[in-house]
């Protein structure tokens, strides 16, 4: 035998292979159960990826003057069981008073676990907190930073916005002056 004749053999056995129809699978139709992938996609966390846990006090949390201020955050979570760890530290300009800056807690159905915190600030300005929590729960470890934010004295977030100018008469084209910051350099040729 040529091996033209070999080759057309090879190839046609391979066509019929691949083509072969089975009583179970009719051609080219695979079999899905899609219950059981409609329940894998009821099972996919929708929500943001770590630990299902929150703070549930007011965020930013507003004193009026600098010094030392009492806080009791609140962290809520869903899972009915296991155990929640927290690490508190503390961002730049606060310093933690409190002697306590690392919880364990047992998780129950209530679901509600208060952190009674001490901080010492020394200016006027917005301060955060940073709680890192983990969730214990069987073989599985979840893990999420959730930011405590104190805001000290009056929020200045918005002074730095500009302010509109009143609208132009009608008929008339209010022209806004800004003030140029532009450089001159002479091009030597």
């Amino acid at each position: 035998m040529n091996k033209s004749t070999v080759f057309t053999l090879l190839f046609f056995t391979l066509l019929i292979g691949c083509n072969r129809v089975t009583s179970e699978h009719p051609a080219g139709i695979a079999e899905v159960d899609v219950s059981t992938a409609k329940e894998k996609r009821a099972v996919a966390h929708t929500g943001k990826p770590g630990a299902p846990v929150s703070l549930e006090n007011q965020q930013p949390y507003y004193v009026d003057a600098p010094g030392v201020i009492n806080l009791d955050l609140q962290l809520t979570t869903a899972k009915p069981s296991g155990m929640m760890q927290v690490d508190i530290t503390a961002g730049e300009g606060v310093d933690l008073r409190s002697s306590q800056l690392n919880y364990e807690f047992a998780l129950t159905e209530d679901g509600a676990y208060k952190l009674p915190l001490q901080v010492s600030i020394a200016a006027r300005g917005r301060y955060y907190i940073n709680l890192q929590v983990s969730i214990l729960s069987g073989d599985e470890r979840e893990n999420r930073v959730i930011t405590a934010i104190v805001q000290v004295g009056a929020s200045t977030a918005g002074s730095n916005k500009p302010t509109l100018a009143p609208a132009a008469p009608e008929g008339e084209t209010r022209v806004i002056e800004l003030p140029a910051q532009e450089t001159q350099k002479s091009v030597a040729e």
